[in-house]
C-alpha cells in the first residue's frame, strides 16, 4: 500500500483549528500570522496540500533565552507559522501510532495523545492533578519512594534514537523524514535536541522516554512519569540506590543523558505522603488567595476562562483590586520567590480575567520578569474590564524596555512590546518608532505590529519600506500587515513591485490586509 507524501486535507484542516484554540506553543504570545491564515484559508489550503513533506524546507526558526527564574533560562524557540501548521498536522496523523506504544495512563500521564474535532491535542483531564493523586495511592504501599528528573531534557533528546522509535511504531517514511529534517533545521544539524515551545513536540519526548518506561516495566519497578519527572519505589534505600545506577547506567547508554543530581531526593513513606499532600492542595499563600480560589472552585474549577460578568457581588469583593494586590506583593517579598507558584496564581487572575491586579503588574515589572509570559496574558484577559490610565500604564512598560535586563534578552522584549500590539489603548506609538533603530530584528517586527493599528503611522512606514528587501521573515510578514495604513493607490503600485519575491504566507497577508483596509 503506498503512502502519500503530502499531508490529509482534514488533518491541515485539523492543525489549523488546533492552532486557532491553542496556539502555536506555550511560550510566545501567538503570532498574527494565524489569524491571517485562517481569514486567507480558501486561497492557502490548496498550496498547503500540494507540499511533499519529505522535502519541504522548513525555515529556521526564531530561538531565544526564556527566564525560569532569576537566575536560569531555556532557550526555546518558535515556528514559522506554516511550519507550525504542518508539524502539527504532522503528529496529528502519526499520533495514534504513537500513543499505542505508550505505558497506560496510570503510569505515564504527561501528554497523552487525545485530539478533538476542536483542536485540542492531549486529552483534558488535569494531568499534572492525575500524577499527583496516583502518587499519593502509591506512597501507601512502599517504604521509600525516590524522585528523579533528566538534565535539560529536550535539548538533548538524541534524534537517532527517536528515529527508532518513530520507526518501531511504523510511522510513514514521509512523515518520518519529515520530522527529522524539521529537527535537524532546529537544532542547525547537530543531532540532539526537539523543539522547547510547540505543543506537537510533547508526543515526541514522549515517545523519546518509551523505551526507559519499558524497562522499567520489565524489571518489575514500581514507577510513574511525568514528562521527565520519574518516581520509583521500594522497601529498602539499598534497593533504590540500585533502581537510580539502572535508569542512569541506561540513559547514559542508550542516549547520553544524565540525571539531575539536585532533583534526585529520597524519601520515606510519610515524607513522601506529605509531599504528594502539598502539591495536591491549592496551598495558597495567604487568605486572600484563598478567597479567590474559592470563586474560581465555586465555578467548577478547571481551568477554562471565567466570564467576570457571572461573579456575583461578594465573588467580585474576593477578587479585589486590595486582595490582588496583597497576594502578588507576599509572593514578590520572599527572599526567593517561588515563581512557578507565581505564574500559576497569574494565569489563574487570566482564567478570571478581573482587572485588580492591572497596576500592581505594571508598576512591579522589573521584578515580575521571570513571570512575563504570565504577566502578559493576564493584561491581555483583563483589557475588556480595566478602567484605568492605559496610557499611564503604557509608560510603566516602556520603563520596563529599558532595564538592562530586558535590554539584554530579546524574549522579555517581544513579549512586553506585543502588549503594545495588541491593546491598542497602551498608546505610545512615537516613542515606539524612535526605538526602532535601536530594537533587535524580534522588536522592529512588534513595532510594526503597532503600527498597523495605527493611521498616524503612515509617513513612518513609507520611509521603512525601502528597507524591506533588508528584514528577516518575521519583520517582512509584520510590515506586509502593515501597509494596510498606506494609501490604497501607493500601496498597490508597490506591491506589485516586490510581489514576486513573495511565499504563499506573505501572499496571504498582502490579501488580508487589503481586504482589512
Amino acid at each position: 500500500m503506498s503512502v502519500s507524501n503530502k499531508l490529509a486535507p482534514a488533518s491541515l484542516e485539523w492543525a489549523l483549528r488546533h492552532l486557532a484554540l491553542e496556539g502555536d506553543g506555550d511560550v510566545f504570545p501567538v503570532p498574527f500570522e494565524i489569524r491571517v491564515i485562517q481569514d486567507q484559508w480558501p486561497s492557502l489550503k490548496p498550496k498547503l496540500e500540494n507540499i511533499d513533506i519529505t522535502n519541504h524546507l522548513w525555515q529556521s526558526p526564531r530561538s531565544v533565552l526564556v527566564p525560569r527564574d532569576e537566575m536560569s533560562f531555556r532557550r526555546a524557540c518558535q515556528l514559522d507559522p506554516i511550519d507550525a501548521l504542518l508539524f502539527s498536522a504532522t503528529i496529528y496523523e502519526i499520533g495514534k501510532a504513537i500513543e499505542q506504544r505508550r505505558r497506560p495512563a496510570n503510569e505515564v500521564f504527561s501528554y497523552r495523545f487525545a485530539p478533538d474535532v476542536n483542536g485540542a491535542l492531549f486529552s483534558k483531564p488535569n494531568p499534572w492533578e492525575q500524577f499527583w493523586q496516583e502518587a499519593k495511592k502509591r506512597a501507601e504501599g512502599h517504604a521509600y519512594a525516590f524522585t528523579l528528573d533528566i538534565t535539560d531534557y529536550y535539548n538533548q533528546i538524541y534524534h537517532h534514537t527517536l528515529e527508532n522509535q518513530l520507526l518501531t511504531c511504523a510511522v510513514p517514511t514521509p512523515h518520518r523524514k519529515a520530522i527529522l529534517g524539521l529537527l535537524s533545521r532546529v537544532s542547525d544539524g547537530v543531532s540532539r535536541g526537539i523543539p522547547i515551545g510547540p505543543h506537537a513536540a510533547h508526543l515526541l519526548a514522549e515517545l523519546n522516554l518509551v523505551p526507559l518506561d519499558d524497562l522499567l516495566t520489565l524489571q518489575e519497578i514500581p514507577f510513574i512519569r511525568y514528562v521527565d519527572d520519574i518516581h520509583v519505589y521500594c522497601d529498602t534505600p539499598r534497593a533504590g540506590q540500585q533502581i537510580i545506577f539502572t535508569i542512569a547506567e541506561y540513559l547514559d547508554r542508550s542516549q547520553k543523558l544524565t540525571l539531575n543530581n539536585q532533583k534526585t531526593e529520597r524519601r520515606t513513606r510519610g515524607q513522601y505522603r506529605d509531599h504528594t499532600a502539598a502539591m495536591l492542595l491549592d496551598n495558597p499563600i495567604n487568605a486572600a488567595e484563598q478567597r479567590i480560589l474559592k470563586v474560581i472552585r465555586g465555578r467548577g474549577g478547571g481551568y477554562t476562562r471565567i466570564n467576570i460578568t457571572d461573579l456575583t457581588a461578594d465573588e467580585l469583593t474576593n477578587c479585589s483590586g486590595a486582595n490582588i494586590r496583597a497576594i502578588l506583593e507576599e509572593y514578590l517579598r520572599a527572599a526567593d520567590p517561588n515563581y512557578t507558584r507565581l505564574r500559576w496564581f497569574l494565569r489563574r487572575l487570566s482564567q478570571l480575567g478581573v482587572p485588580g491586579g492591572v497596576d500592581f503588574v505594571l508598576e512591579h515589572l522589573e521584578q515580575l520578569l521571570p513571570a512575563i509570559g504570565d504577566v502578559a496574558s493576564y493584561l491581555n484577559a483583563a483589557i475588556g474590564s480595566y478602567t484605568g490610565d492605559w496610557p499611564k500604564a503604557g509608560k510603566g512598560i516602556l520603563r520596563a524596555l529599558e532595564d538592562p535586563i530586558v535590554e539584554k534578552n530579546e524574549y522579555l522584549q517581544v513579549v512586553l512590546l506585543s502588549l503594545f500590539a495588541r491593546i491598542k489603548e497602551l498608546n505610545h506609538l512615537q516613542d515606539l518608532v524612535q526605538s526602532y533603530d535601536d530594537c533587535s530584528p524580534a522588536a522592529r517586527r512588534k513595532i510594526m505590529l503597532v503600527a498597523a493599528q495605527a493611521p498616524a503611522a503612515a509617513s513612518w512606514l513609507q520611509v521603512k519600506r525601502a528597507t524591506f528587501g533588508t528584514m528577516d521573515p518575521w519583520q517582512r510578514r509584520a510590515y506586509l500587515y502593515a501597509t494596510k495604513q498606506l494609501p490604497p493607490d501607493e500601496r498597490r503600485h508597490w506591491l506589485s513591485d516586490v510581489r514576486a519575491t513573495f511565499s504563499p504566507l506573505e501572499e496571504a497577508i498582502a490579501a488580508s490586509a487589503s481586504a482589512k483596509k
